[in-house]
């Protein structure tokens, strides 16, 4: 067994209760099933589609852990409280907060954007995160371990003309995430996760001409299905990445290093 130059041993993992907003569908979708697959307590929360949050909570189950769906709109500050109740009323505890809910955006240039647009991201996008880890921090200051995920977008750093208000509420919990990892050290670690193009449900307004495209700039040449990025995101919610905190991870496969020359 590998210790710590201090002598100490980082815990093992072991089935924890973990809050993953947005998982009715998509990336938070495949999150919950993720942690559902190592025996772990999972809220699954949703704002509209009860019965894809329903099919996502049968996953965790099936998968081997306990799930409970709750519906919220994580991005009115009073409902993110409840949210973060419901979880402690039904498990006693909260160890992991995921943030993965975000509204849905639309492609547009600054040219195209108001301000409007840019404050709506903002609000879906950013705030879900502002107001869940407000709710969710006093119980996650009280667990051990403990940790906070959030999921970003490799454009928040490799910016895209098409995506400007999008990339601007990512950039800014990107920095987030940051900043938390500093103020709630060492009693919570707090990483991010940046996926790039991923195969959900968002993709199916992109035309086809314009994927095809986008799949060529990546040097991996295809898109992320969403359990890879799950895969990243319980790597950094777990006791393996207990030394890591204030990280933003790209999952992106290599999209923004450059041109691929075959």
């Amino acid at each position: 067994m590998v210790r710590s130059s201090n002598g100490n041993v980082p815990p093992q993992d072991t089935p924890q209760t973990v809050l993953v907003s947005g998982s009715g569908r998509g990336i938070g979708a495949a999150i919950a099933r993720r942690f559902g697959l190592d025996g772990w307590q999972v809220v699954v929360n949703y704002r509209e589609r009860a019965d894809a949050a329903e099919a996502t909570a049968r996953a965790v189950t099936d998968a081997g852990g306990h799930a409970i769906t709750a519906r919220a709109d994580v991005s009115d500050p009073a409902d993110a409280v409840r949210l973060v109740e419901e979880c402690i009323n039904e498990f006693g505890e909260l160890n992991v907060l995921v943030n993965a809910a975000h509204r849905p955006f639309v492609l547009q240039s600054l040219n195209a954007a108001a301000w409007s647009d840019v404050q709506s991201q903002f609000d879906g996008t950013f705030g879900p995160a502002f107001h869940c880890v407000r709710a969710a921090v006093p119980f996650l200051r009280k667990a051990k371990p403990a940790a906070i995920v959030n999921v970003s977008s490799v454009t928040a750093t490799v910016p895209e003309s098409a995506f400007f208000a999008r990339d601007l509420a990512k950039a800014a919990l990107d920095q987030f995430t940051r900043r938390l990892a500093l103020e709630l050290a060492p009693h919570v670690r707090v990483n991010g996760v940046a996926p790039g193009w991923t195969m959900t449900e968002q993709l199916e307004s992109v035309p086809a001409e314009q994927l095809a495209a986008r799949k060529n700039e990546i040097p991996l040449r295809r898109f992320a299905d969403p359990e890879e990025i799950a895969e990243c995101v319980y790597f950094l919610a777990s006791t393996r990445a207990s030394y890591v905190t204030g990280v933003v991870l790209h999952a992106a496969g290599g999209y923004g290093l450059g041109i691929v020359h075959e």
